[in-house]
């Protein structure tokens, strides 16, 4: 590609929603839904004016884009509902002061609710970070660190997180095999998972909790990654986080000679999520309910012939998540009224998040089909910003492209707050450039989604709701001049094990 030629401009059009991102997160204040709708109108101006896309496959791209995040949106929305329902019980205080237990070393305690409790809360489908940051910080961490930690637990593993509810998204955008995206992703976490045991001493903030534990941290770190690859092979991807996280604190706990305090909390607490683990588990291992979940209640939807979307119900978390509500209600004896409260406090809180993640999703969609048209609904690769991207990105890296895969999955996610989001942006692109470098699909795909996931520790909206709960709101700044290098390392390390998984396997 001549950098001075026409190509060049065309890439930097190709380009231009994300880079206009870019400069709104990095000089102007916006909320993730202003973003969100920013980079659809200009996607939308590019695609119709620069690359030759109809108005009408514009209008169905984006509903195309709303229905492939629908999964996502419905497991964020009852999780968010589920924590907001057993908050206000005191269901998940008893959960956490129960599961701290009685360690032999502060830093046993601080992994263990880093690696474990995270975990299995995230896993659940439940947002982790406004639970996670004041457990640090009641431990005795550094508001700043604490704030850091509440996303570095699943940071490595995010892909296993809310029901595994990031694998099904990228198999949606990509039309890959989900069970192939799942195993493939378990392998590639297995360095980050480690990178952020290794490097946990790095953002504990106290030098006398975690001098020492070197090996123990680095040990924590790979047991996350390697138990979720043993849970994707032998389980399920969508119980694989949760299940990581419960055999991490118990192994943390034998080690440490910790018992938990089992009268702290009554089995009306544990209920959600015993449902969720029986549930996920049994139809995923038991023959009959797995060929009923997967084969034969199943829906496909398809709003341009050249994307056809899969949906199973009972396959997805967002099935049980309702239906662990609905066990807390009746276990809670939740009043028809206090419910409705709880509700209405679950739209308030996820209306804008939910808006953005719709909102990037058409804008995702829109990018995928720039171009699409024609006899035989085809798309034509001279007018389609995945093709362009992916030949000018591939063109510049070469071979060495699957080591900046992980990284810009962390852009996408430091410029939108979500991991999902990044997920929809450049998901597709990876199949492309797949394509030109004639290697798997699965793992630069894989290898993104990895990377969206390490960029939750570098996400300014995730720092901002974990300072505001520790008291360390207005130092966001100062928190992600430590986390954005950090992030960024990972990465790449990451990028290196995925060049070298793709070309020794």
């Amino acid at each position: 590609m001549d950098p001075s030629g026409t190509d060049f401009l065309r890439l930097l059009a190709a380009a231009s929603p994300v880079l206009l991102i870019a400069a709104l997160v990095i000089f102007v204040n916006m909320s993730a839904l202003g973003l969100s709708l920013w980079g659809f109108l200009v996607t939308a101006v590019v695609a119709a004016t620069l690359f030759h896309t109809s108005p009408l496959t514009i209008l169905l791209g984006s509903l195309d884009g709303v229905i492939t995040t629908l999964p996502m949106l419905l497991i964020v929305f009852f999780g968010i509902m589920l924590s907001i329902l057993l908050i206000r019980t005191g269901a998940l205080s008893r959960i956490v002061e129960g599961l701290s237990g009685r360690f032999r070393h502060p830093m046993h305690q601080v992994a263990a609710i880093c690696f474990g409790i995270e975990n299995f809360v995230a896993g659940a489908g439940i947002i982790a970070e406004p639970i996670i940051a004041p457990t640090l910080k009641a431990v005795g961490l550094p508001a700043k660190s604490a704030a850091i930690l509440a996303s570095w637990g699943y940071a490595g593993i995010m892909s296993f997180s809310l029901g595994g509810a990031f694998v099904l998204i990228l198999s949606l955008v990509t039309g890959l095999d989900l069970r192939s995206l799942a195993l493939t992703s378990a392998v590639i976490s297995l360095v980050p998972a480690l990178a952020c045991g290794i490097l946990l001493p790095l953002v504990v903030g106290k030098r006398e909790i975690a001098k020492g534990h070197v090996l123990f941290n680095s040990c924590t770190g790979l047991a996350c990654g390697v138990l979720v690859l043993v849970f994707v092979v032998y389980v399920s991807s969508s119980a694989a986080c949760m299940l990581t996280g419960i055999a991490v604190l118990a192994g943390i706990l034998f080690l440490s000679r910790a018992a938990p305090g089992l009268g702290a909390f009554r089995i009306a607490d544990l209920a959600p999520f015993l449902i969720l683990i029986a549930c996920l588990t049994a139809v995923n291992m038991y023959s009959p309910l797995r060929h009923l979940a997967g084969q034969r209640l199943v829906f496909s939807v398809s709003v341009l012939p050249a994307h056809v979307m899969t949906i199973r119900p009972l396959m997805d978390a967002y099935t049980y998540l309702v239906l662990a509500i609905a066990v807390s209600v009746w276990a809670f004896k939740i009043k028809r009224r206090d419910f409705w409260d709880i509700a209405k406090s679950t739209a308030d809180s996820s209306c804008k998040a939910v808006a953005a993640m719709m909102v990037f999703g058409a804008m995702g969609q829109i990018i995928a089909f720039t171009g699409y048209g024609g006899a035989g609904g085809s798309i034509s690769r001279a007018d389609n910003i995945p093709y362009v991207l992916a030949r000018g990105l591939s063109t510049m890296s070469g071979s060495f492209y699957p080591i900046f895969a992980p990284v810009l999955g962390w852009v996408g996610t430091f410029l939108t707050g979500y991991g999902a989001l990044s997920i929809m942006i450049f998901g597709r692109l990876q199949v492309e450039i797949a394509q030109f470098l004639h290697v798997s699909p699965e793992a630069l795909a894989s290898a993104m989604m990895v990377g969206s996931g390490i960029g939750s520790i570098s996400s300014p909206f995730k720092m901002a709701i974990a300072a505001s709960l520790v008291g360390a709101a207005g130092r966001e700044g100062e928190i992600l001049r430590k986390t954005i290098p950090l992030g960024i390392a990972i990465s790449l390390i990451t990028g290196v094990w995925t060049y070298l998984f793709m070309h020794f396997r």
